[in-house]
Parts: C-alpha cells; structure tokens; sequence
C-alpha cells in the first residue's frame, strides 16, 4: 500500500505547483470567464484552436491556459517566467517537457470545483488513446460524484479510481480514502492528485477487491469499466470479464467489504435481451448480494447509437468508424442485445437475510447534487420495506422544505382550466408525482404533529366521505411520497 504523496520533495514540489496554479486564477470560473463560455463542458465542444485564439496575453492564467488545458505549445523564457519557480520542478513532476526551446505540456491540468486534476489528454484525430489512458473529469464521474451520499463517515473505497476524482471528494466527509485502480498509471495519476491537492489517500494497484482483502468500508464508491463493448483495448472502458460482468462482479461480492449498513454506490450499463424480461435480468444479479438495492435507470439507448458513443473517437476516420461500428454490432447480434440501460445503483448491507431491490426510472437527467436526497429517499425505502400498513398510520410525516407544487393549465373558452398538478423538489433528484386536490391538501396538513391516520381522516372529512373509504389508497399515496423524500417521517 503507498500513501498518496507523502514522499517529502515530491509532495512539496507538487504543492508549489498547486500555489502556482491558484494564484495564476486556474479555476473554472476564471477560465470560463476568460475564454467567453458559460462553464469548463465548452471546453470539450469547442476546438482547442477556436478557444486558443481568444487568450491573448503572456498573463499568468492565459500562459497556463494554453498550455495545461488546450494543448498549445509555448516558449520556454514565457513558461519560465509564469511559474516563478525552477522549471526543473515542473519537470521532475512530469507536468511538461521541452523540445527546441519551447514547452509542451504531457498532461491535461483540469479544475474541477476546488480540485486540480491531472489527466491524460482526451483522443484526438490520428492520435487513439492508449490502452492504460487515465481519464479527467468527465461526465460520467460527475454523475457518480452527484449522487454520492456523504454522511461523515470513518471509512470510503474508490474502487476503479482513474485520476482519483471520487477519492479526492470522500476524503472531505471520511477519515480514511482507499483509492485502488487495476491500471498502474491510473494509481500513480491519483496519487500525484492527492498530493497536488493536499489531501491524504492510501492508492493501491489490483484487480478489484484483491488490494484491500480483510478490510471494510462505510461507503464504495465504483466508477468501473462498464461498457457492453466486443472490445478490451481500454482499460478505462473495456472489462475483461465482458458485458455486465464487472458489475455483476461488484453486486454479488462488494456486502463482504461492507461495514454494518455500509453503503455501496456504482454506475454501470445493463442490456436488454431479446425476449428477455429486463427487470428479472437485474433482479436476478441482486439476488443472494447480502444488501437491499436502490436501481435508478438514467438512460437507455439502442445498440448503434450506444456503441456510437463509445467507439474511440480517435478513430473517427469514415472508413474505421464504419469497420469498428460493425464490429460491435455483430456482437450484439449474437448476444441478442436490443438496448442498453445507463443505470446509477446505490446499496446497502442489509442486517438481516431479507432484502429488496427497487428499480424506477428517472423522468430528467440528474444535474445537481443529489447524494442527501439519494439518502433520504433510501432511509425511507427501508422503513417502508418493513412497515405494515398499521404501523404507517401511526407515523407523523412531515412536508420537505424544498417541495414545489406546480400546477399546469389549459386556455379555455371560459378562462384557464387546470389540467394537471405535480410536486417536484427544487434540489436533489429530478422525482416528480402527479397529485390531486386532496393530496396537494394532505400535503399542506403534514407538519409532523399529525399521524397519517388523522391526516387521512382529515381529507375524508374534506371530501365528505367515510375515512375507511380513502384509508386504502392514502396509504399508497403516502409511501410513495415517502419513498420520493416528498414526505419525511418523524
């Protein structure tokens, strides 16, 4: 096991070049603001020669732009002059190399909220990734990073680790950060990230759960290499267990390095076979896991445009895109792939054999923070589980703060008719319900001093009939507002 940068010079050389970087204003906002972009995903949109143009100036934050984020070469004395330290640091850390007097930078530098990450540079034409790339901030990370629950916690493993980002973000809410990668270059690019960033975390290399055999974790945390791909050439992207087998893998075995009520959280890809029902293929890998399990399907895709995603964009030349799409769509013909599922799963060890999986759909891509709610909406899905329809009666729910009522309506002859009303939350999951009069006025009344029984006996009265007649279908009504953290129990 090797601590994260403990090493003394190469710990301080890597904080000198941090000090460097913030005060030249190398931040997401500054550049955004820099080159005329709402936020740092332009950069990805944008050609580095578009954005390039834009810097102007041998200002600290334009000389650093260009060289760390887009790729531009720049002359050595100009180099010199921003770092206000021996180039030779900067060299020694691998950050850059000079050839015929001017200075090009090995790694991509991207900020990332309050971090600073260093990662391989993307694909361009005529340059495919290697097989051992280490991805930078990137979508699918921040997703993870989203919907990460982070209670104050003694104990977190960034399984498949990358640059580190996941590892970087727990160690703020844990005292101990794991950080294990299968790919040697992914573990040295986390831990070079760590020290650049001040924090401590323990990165080690293996196949994954063998680095930490005999340990235990309060959180896992996986970003894995989950694509349902014909290929093994990324390590990043590509498993050598094939299709669903890595995730498989982590469901089945991940409870053992569970602490009591230990949560584990993943992305991963699930395919659709032909005449197949989709939900019993997932159902049947959580079966026997040891925890119960939350699925959030985000998005579902038919073969051909998934694989579009995915195949190198190195190798977007007409004629090997072509070849390439082939390939992979031969190999969903055999295994009778017809979609693919993008999922975001969250578990938890279960302290007891009984457990349950619930799988719903996301109606919105998730776009904020979320892990709280992701929490909150699991707290409730286990006291649901467990809890008879007499018990739920006895609760005294309460109204979250952040739940909006909207209501929708039509222009009509007469003036504007309602015509639909929903609660949605102003943070967190996009979860929405369509709700009635009566439940908007259920709604109102749950202040956690009324149990649900004397809140249904209220709307009963409202409506002008018998509480029994409402008794049964307010129960539902109130679990599933339970379960969405629209309500919660006191």
């Amino acid at each position: 096991m090797t601590p994260a940068g403990r090493a003394g010079p190469a710990r301080r050389h890597a904080a000198r070049a941090r000090e460097v970087l913030i005060g030249a204003g190398y931040s997401g906002p500054r550049i955004a603001e820099r080159l005329g972009v709402d936020d740092m995903r332009a950069l990805d949109r944008l050609a580095g020669p578009v954005l390039a143009r834009r810097l102007d100036s041998d200002s600290p934050l334009d000389v650093l732009v260009r060289l760390l984020l887009l790729g531009v070469e720049v002359e050595r004395d100009v180099v010199r002059a921003v770092l206000h330290a021996p180039f030779e640091a900067w060299e020694g850390l691998g950050l850059v190399e000079t050839t015929a007097g001017r200075v090009r930078a090995r790694y991509r530098m991207v900020p990332h909220g309050d971090l600073l990450l260093r990662a391989d540079w993307p694909a361009f034409p005529g340059r495919p990734l290697r097989p051992d790339h280490v991805l930078g901030p990137n979508p699918t990370a921040s997703l993870l990073a989203d919907i990460t629950v982070r209670p104050r916690l003694g104990s977190v493993l960034d399984l498949g680790t990358g640059c580190g980002i996941q590892a970087l973000l727990a160690a703020r809410h844990a005292d101990r950060v794991v950080a294990s990668d299968l790919n040697p270059r992914a573990v040295g690019m986390a831990a070079f990230n760590a020290a650049l960033n001040g924090i401590d975390v323990d990165c080690v290399e293996g196949d994954l759960f063998e680095p930490v055999r005999g340990q235990r974790f309060d959180l896992v945390v996986s970003n894995p290499p989950f694509v349902i791909s014909p290929d093994t050439s990324l390590l990043f992207r590509d498993s050598a267990l094939g299709g669903e087998g890595i995730s498989r893998r982590i469901i089945s075995d991940v409870a053992g390095l569970l602490n009591e009520t230990g949560f584990c959280q993943l992305l991963t890809n699930w395919a659709h076979v032909e005449g197949v029902d989709w939900r019993g293929r997932l159902e049947e890998a959580f079966a026997g896991c040891g925890c119960n399990a939350w699925v959030l399907e985000l998005d579902r895709a038919e073969p051909d445009i998934y694989a579009g995603r995915w195949i190198q964009p190195g190798t977007r030349t007409a004629p090997v895109f072509a070849e390439a799409l082939d390939h992979w769509m031969r190999y969903y013909e055999r295994e009778r792939i017809t979609a693919i599922s993008w999922c975001a799963v969250t578990m938890r060890r279960a302290s007891g054999p009984r457990t349950w999986i619930e799988l719903d759909e996301m109606p919105a891509p998730i776009r904020a923070p979320a892990g709280d709610h992701v929490l909150r909406c699991f707290d409730a899905r286990e006291l649901l589980a467990g809890l008879a329809d007499d018990a739920l009666l006895a609760i005294r729910p309460r109204l979250a703060p952040d739940t909006r009522l909207e209501h929708q309506l039509s222009a009509t002859g007469a003036g504007w008719a309602p015509v639909e009303t929903r609660v949605r939350l102003t943070g967190g999951l996009p979860v929405e319900q369509a709700v009635d009069p009566g439940v908007a006025n259920l709604l109102l009344h749950s202040d956690g001093r009324r149990s649900v029984r004397e809140l249904l006996a209220l709307a009963a009265g409202e409506a002008g009939v018998p509480t029994d007649a409402v008794a049964p279908a307010g129960v539902g009504v109130i679990r599933r507002l339970l379960a969405d953290a629209f309500l919660l129990p006191c």
